[in-house]
């Protein structure tokens, strides 16, 4: 996944986890901590009215928070060093809960944060590049107003092993993959067009159980599983390959030479043998891992129940059971890490198996061979709803689970 869509897709779970589950987002690696020397008192004479200067000698010592109920603070970081702000938790209960987190916050920057905090203790804290955090001075909030939920930091190395036991799942998976690929390919060079199109179907849901969503595997990801939008010449463009340059070959033969469909085939072949020679030896980053389940959501509802993902084969039904199946192994293993963290876990292990479930039944009656677009109303909205409502409730999983300094 590129890093602008990283940046972005972090500024959106601060809105959407507060929403949910009152959770927060995005982080930085472990480090030591240690607290500011300022103490308490008010902002410096050429500080500009109502904002709060952050930098590694004095954390926000200005910051006078409001009764309980809504905040705004607004940071300007004064110090030369970029970083990221915290708004924590002290004392007992809240203790190093993360209610809020800005980042990155440049140099030289002025932005406000806004977060809705119950009646509690709390404290900015600073963690600048290459230092050890700074938490500044304990500010009590009082009033009977609600706020949102903190989550405790989860640091990388808790999430590292469950990385670990995701890559070599993924691992599994490929050899498999790289033989229906092949058979694939073999059958259309072969001519068998309805043996071709049965590979596919079994091949490319095969990918998209993976959670092949949003470049997981980099640049092969969009060689294996590319679609032409964006691209300057469409469907015609070179850069068009993989799955869906094969499916609109197949589904739509009139569209492809014979030759350029041999060709086609037997590259998707190529380029999922060179992602398992390249899984043999990498590594998943755990921030890469940390957003998968949330992002296989998000990839489902659009483009593939918008129809986009769609070149002739009408299976978009089965590319959702197949996402679906994605997204409950990913929750299989953060279990753990998730307790404790997200509130109402069981149940949203409930509703993704029930989604599942439904979509599934949904794919193997006459509905799963049908383009979106063909689908009665009622059942489209419900299964747009289905994963909509999934995707929201992921968005606090990978807001949790993304590695934090803890120390």
């Amino acid at each position: 996944m590129a890093p602008s869509r990283r940046m972005h897709l972090s500024a959106v779970l601060v809105l959407v986890a507060a929403a949910v589950a009152g959770t927060v987002a995005t982080a930085v690696s472990t480090s030591d901590r240690r607290t500011a020397t300022a103490a308490p008192g008010a902002p410096a004479a050429d500080a500009a009215p109502g904002v709060v200067d952050v930098h590694l000698d004095d954390c926000g010592s200005a910051w006078v928070p409001g009764p309980a109920g809504g905040q705004e603070i607004t940071l300007h970081n004064t110090d030369f060093r970029a970083g990221e702000v915290r708004v924590v938790g002290v004392g007992a209960g809240n203790g190093r809960k993360v209610f809020a987190e800005l980042e990155p916050f440049g140099p030289g920057s002025t932005v406000t944060l806004h977060v809705r905090l119950a009646a509690g203790d709390y404290a900015l804290q600073c963690l600048f590049e290459e230092h050890a955090p700074v938490t500044g001075p304990a500010r009590t909030v009082t009033g009977d107003a609600p706020g949102v939920r903190g989550v405790r930091p989860l640091p990388q190395d808790k999430l590292v092993r469950a990385t670990l036991r995701y890559t070599a799942w993924v691992r599994r998976q490929l050899p498999a993959l790289e033989r229906q690929t092949r058979a694939l390919s073999a059958a259309v060079a072969a001519g068998d067009v309805a043996a071709a199109k049965r590979w596919w179907l079994t091949a490319h849901a095969g990918y998209e159980r993976l959670g092949a969503a949003y470049d997981a595997f980099g640049d092969l990801d969009g060689v294996i599983n590319g679609l032409p939008a964006g691209l300057h010449r469409g469907v015609r463009d070179p850069g068009f390959t993989g799955f869906h340059r094969v499916e609109l070959a197949l589904w739509h033969p009139a569209s492809t030479s014979a030759a350029e469909r041999r060709r086609q085939a037997a590259a998707l072949a190529e380029a999922v043998g060179d992602l398992r020679k390249e899984l043999a030896s990498a590594q998943l980053a755990p921030l890469t891992f940390s957003i998968r389940a949330h992002e296989i959501a998000e990839n489902l509802l659009r483009p593939v129940l918008t129809g986009q993902a769609d070149l002739g084969s009408h299976s978009d039904l089965a590319t959702v059971a197949a996402g679906l199946e994605g997204t409950r192994v990913v929750l299989d293993l953060v279990r753990r890490q998730l307790r404790g963290r997200y509130p109402h876990l069981r149940r949203l292990l409930g509703e993704v198996e029930r989604a599942h479930r439904v979509v599934s039944r949904l794919a193997r009656g006459p509905l799963g061979h049908r383009a979106v677009d063909d689908w009665p109303l009622a059942r489209r909205q419900h299964v747009d709803a289905l994963v909509a409502g999934l995707a929201e409730r992921l968005a606090p999983v990978a807001s949790v689970l993304e590695p934090r300094r803890v120390t």
